[in-house]
């Protein structure tokens, strides 16, 4: 089945009407804004270890309650949710306890959260692999004139922790009983979470890249968790099921790097393949997204 969709990117300052799909899953794109033409598309390889940033940056994170119903929508292509223009959330980037202090403030240079999109398999690989589920979390940097985006991306896995109990996500639980149709939209309360899960905002990648739907705009910057956080094998089926014939559709191909090369920010040592999926069934049910979203 081809889906078609559009491209509409609602916020204030930005809006882009380009017509694209995923029918060879961005291969054919070629015509569309900068897919073709630009040097720093996204997404790309990131390394399982990567240079550390000259500037050791700390990630702050801002993300209030919010009281009234969101709308959960099936695109065609993935799963999303879009937050109103009025919500005050989402994250900044700074070295030290003045730039938190600076953060919190009504003028801070800092992204807004607007959307949350969901992708299985995921769009960005680590040494190659790719997981089974990328929740994006895509914002719009204030005072740019909504020109810069800036997205938080949190890879996950299925797997069992130490104690060999099984993975769980309460974000993920709080929408996969009330997630939509391909023709059917539903709503979340009290929606209250934390992008990610159990992975650290310690670590991260970082690089200049583009937005990975039609348009491919290269104004965003790409921060990737590098520790990935978990999901239940139940709540990754349920998640999988919903896209229907449709189908989950394959990731937009691997992009060239061009001489880019993706930052670091690691406060911690590195455990040796620490970005690896843990468990068989994590790369199993990425290998079977693959096969049937085809």
């Amino acid at each position: 089945m081809l889906v078609r969709a559009i491209a509409l990117l609602t916020v204030t300052g930005f809006v882009s009407t380009i017509a694209w799909d995923y029918g060879k899953n961005g291969a054919d794109w070629s015509e569309e804004g900068m897919c073709s033409k630009g040097g720093t598309q996204s997404p790309v390889n990131l390394p399982m270890t990567a240079p550390t940033a000259l500037d050791e940056l700390t990630m702050f994170l801002k993300y209030p309650k919010m009281d009234s119903a969101l709308t959960v929508y099936h695109n065609g292509n993935s799963i999303a949710i879009t937050l109103p223009e009025t919500f005050r959330g989402g994250f900044g980037v700074g070295k030290g306890s003045a730039d938190v202090e600076a953060f919190q403030s009504e003028n801070a240079d800092a992204y807004r959260l607007w959307q949350i999109n969901f992708h299985s398999p995921s769009e960005h690989t680590i040494n190659g692999h790719h997981y089974p589920l990328e929740v994006q979390c895509h914002h719009v940097m204030e005072h740019s004139g909504h020109k810069r985006a800036g997205v938080l991306s949190t890879l996950y896995e299925v797997g069992t922790n130490g104690d060999g109990i099984e993975t769980y996500s309460p974000f993920i639980e709080g929408i996969v009983d009330k997630l939509p149709t391909a023709t059917t939209k539903s709503s979340v309360s009290n929606f209250h979470f934390t992008p990610l899960g159990s992975a650290g905002a310690t670590r991260y990648h970082s690089y200049k890249g583009s937005a990975t739907i039609g348009g491919c705009m290269e104004n965003v910057d790409w921060y990737v968790m590098y520790d990935p956080t978990s999901i239940s094998k139940v709540q990754y089926v349920q998640l999988f099921g919903t896209m229907g014939d449709a189908g989950w559709k394959r990731p937009r191909p691997l992009q060239p790097l061009f001489g880019r090369h993706p930052d670091g920010c690691h406060h911690h040592a590195v455990e040796a393949g620490a970005a690896i999926p843990r468990s068989f069934l994590s790369f199993a049910l990425a290998v079977f997204s693959l096969v049937f979203s085809s």
